[in-house]
């Protein structure tokens, strides 16, 4: 398979469909901050003096990493590729729990691995199974693809089952990949995957939690021999951080304190306002409640497939969420609750409002 033949759906989706918005609900990285109230320099005629500083260096002292070990990229998406493309070959068996974000399966059957997919489905209440995915772990097994918090369902991977399935996956000779883009908004999130052996490689982003999509600072930790390999993919593809993406990330990680204070309160927020628009549109959808990340996975009680329904939402009524088929489960869609809280408040106001009306039309 070649990249030509595996489209990345979710993303062509909110690309052609972000100009009939006017109800963003599918956007999954928190709101932009206002940098200039949180003290951010923006002046790139400046940025000669934030050169002398290593973002690595901040990330490390952050995320509990010397700076050779760390590779920032160009966004969370690119750190994927890095580190599935570094260590996965044709004919590889790679093991992935389902539903999950489209890269982390996509990039590795482009590459001619070999994919399996350990389904968690609604009725289990989308619960990743650490003892189903530890037991599925063999020597065949070239890289386990985990994300924390899962993207779509929002549900985070608790410290202990990801203990057992990075054992699991030590006494098998197996790599561990966890994608952490979400993994900050959990309340009591699990420490930074990385730490728990030389076996594991974590990813993060400033585009979700931080809220800093326009920058594309992403980056990866990894053991020294592993990292050394991804480092030499990269100079392939993207070489560096661009200087003013630099300059504010490393501002951005200094004033950390005033970023993680303003995410959760607005993600607290926001989820207590998408717990009452559930509540009230019962009959309409249904969820199982996030704990992770700031969006969960609906399904839709409608009569009406989940492309269809997604689809009208944003023709006839200009509200965007994302189908479930982009996630390869279909009958639900991802709702995001990211936006400001007076936003998000409107945008449910509207989709309630549509699914009153799509359940007339579907005669249900």
């Amino acid at each position: 398979m070649s990249f030509g033949q595996e489209d990345f759906r979710l993303l062509d989706w909110l690309n052609s469909n972000l100009s009939k918005t006017r109800f963003n609900l599918a956007s999954s990285g928190i709101e932009a901050p206002s940098l200039q109230e949180f003290g951010i320099e923006t002046n790139l005629d400046s940025s000669s003096k934030w050169r002398s500083l290593k973002l690595e260096e901040s990330l490390g002292r952050i995320y509990g990493a010397p700076p050779s070990e760390v590779l920032t990229c160009a966004g969370s998406t690119l750190a994927i590729f890095l580190a599935i493309a570094s260590t996965v070959r044709s004919g590889d068996r790679v093991l992935i729990p389902m539903p999950n974000y489209p890269p982390e399966y996509s990039v590795p059957r482009i590459l001619g691995a070999h994919l399996q997919e350990i389904k968690m489905t609604y009725e289990q209440r989308f619960r990743l199974d650490a003892d189903q995915i530890a037991a599925s772990i063999s020597k065949d097994t070239r890289l386990v693809v985990l994300t924390n918090s899962n993207n779509p369902t929002g549900l985070k991977i608790r410290a202990k089952d990801l203990e057992k399935i990075a054992q699991a996956a030590q006494a098998c000779g197996s790599l561990v990949f966890v994608d952490e883009t979400f993994r900050e908004f959990a309340e009591d999130p699990a420490p930074v995957a990385r730490g728990l052996g030389d076996h594991v490689i974590s990813a993060g982003s400033m585009t979700k939690f931080y809220g800093l999509g326009d920058i594309r600072v992403g980056w990866l930790i990894a053991e020294k021999r592993l990292m050394d390999k991804i480092r030499a993919l990269n100079r392939w593809v993207s070489i560096e951080v661009g200087r003013f993406s630099y300059m504010i990330g490393i501002q951005a990680l200094e004033k950390k304190k005033l970023f993680d204070e303003r995410t959760r309160n607005m993600t607290k927020e926001n989820l207590s306002v998408g717990r009452e628009f559930i509540r009230k549109n019962a009959d309409s959808v249904e969820w199982i409640e996030p704990d992770g990340a700031p969006f969960g996975f609906p399904k839709i009680k409608i009569p009406m497939a989940s492309g269809e329904f997604c689809s009208r939402l944003i023709d006839e009524f200009g509200i965007l969420v994302s189908p479930g088929e982009f996630f390869e489960h279909p009958g639900h869609f991802r709702l995001c609750l990211t936006r400001t809280t007076e936003k998000t408040t409107l945008a449910l106001d509207a989709l309630s409002e549509a699914l009153t009306k799509l359940s007339t039309y579907s005669g249900k």
